[in-house]
């Protein structure tokens, strides 16, 4: 939960927790593939930039 805190905080990025979705989603993160591809590649490069 600290990462996913961590990158909306950092990048305006909101992501699920793994471990929302049970024990096997523990140190994993969601990402809502729902958006159009433009806004996804804009969200991956902040996530990119923020986490060098």
């Amino acid at each position: 939960i600290e990462f996913t805190t961590m990158l909306f905080e950092r990048c305006a990025v909101l992501v699920a927790a793994g471990a929302a979705y049970g024990r096997y989603g523990e140190g994993y993160f969601r990402i809502s593939l729902t958006v159009p591809d433009d806004r996804l590649k804009e969200a991956m490069e902040r996530m990119r930039k923020a986490l060098r």
